[in-house]
This record gives C-alpha cells, structure tokens and sequence, in this order.
C-alpha cells in the first residue's frame, strides 16, 4: 500500500513540476505552418520564416525540447552528441536533398543540453 501512495506522489509531483516548467514566448508573426511544411527547405520558405524569429532567438533558451518541436516542428536531421546532448538541425534554404548542384545549405541550429532544453540557436552551414 506504502508503495502505490509513493508512486501517485512522485507522478503528482513530475506533472506539477512538467507543468510549471514550460516557457511562453511571443512568436509575433512567425508561421509555423511554413516553416513546418518546408521540408529540407525545398520550398525555400524557412528562411523568411526565421528572419522573424532571429530579434527573439533568446528567449527559445531554456525551452523545453517538445515545445520546440511543436513550434518549429520535426527536424531535418539531428546528432546525439556524448553526455546525452543533441542538435537539431532544420535547412533554411535548399539543400541536396532538393537539388543536387547545390554547393552549400544553411541551417538553423539548435544545441539541446543533457535535460533536453535549448542551450542556443545558431546559424551554420553544410
């Protein structure tokens, strides 16, 4: 009996803790419809859709990895890196996948820490 109240207070206490941890911020005019639906950046889409996120790229720090996904949705590739890190990786403008001429894609970067919250957002490229 000892066991099944122990269980109930730990699953109580990880959704009031879950639920108190997720971060709001103001997405302006950001259309996540496009960026979700530009896949590899094959439409070439994203990057408009990122010049609006750029001013506010911050406040995604500390943001929990599913609430990330549902904004930005699933990514184009990702990397699990030693100690449980991640990065996901969305392409801003055509990559090979869309066109094989191309020489070089940019990508928006995001480094997740080892509790799957966004470390930074950066810019790179392939």
């Amino acid at each position: 009996m000892a066991y099944f109240k122990y269980t109930y207070l730990v699953l109580w206490i990880s959704i009031i803790t879950s639920s108190s941890c997720t971060k709001k911020i103001d997405l302006k005019n950001f259309d996540a419809n496009i960026f979700k639906n530009d896949k590899n950046g094959c439409k070439n889409s994203r990057e408009a859709e990122y010049k609006k996120l750029e001013p506010i790229k911050s406040d995604f720090v500390g943001m929990r990895e599913t609430q990330l996904y549902e904004i930005l949705g699933q990514p184009d590739k990702q990397q699990i890196e030693a100690r449980s890190k991640k990065q996901y990786f969305y392409y801003l403008n055509p990559s090979k996948v869309c066109d094989s001429s191309v020489l070089e894609s940019k990508l928006l970067i995001v480094d997740f820490d080892a509790l799957n919250r966004v470390v930074v957002l950066s810019v790179g490229f392939e």
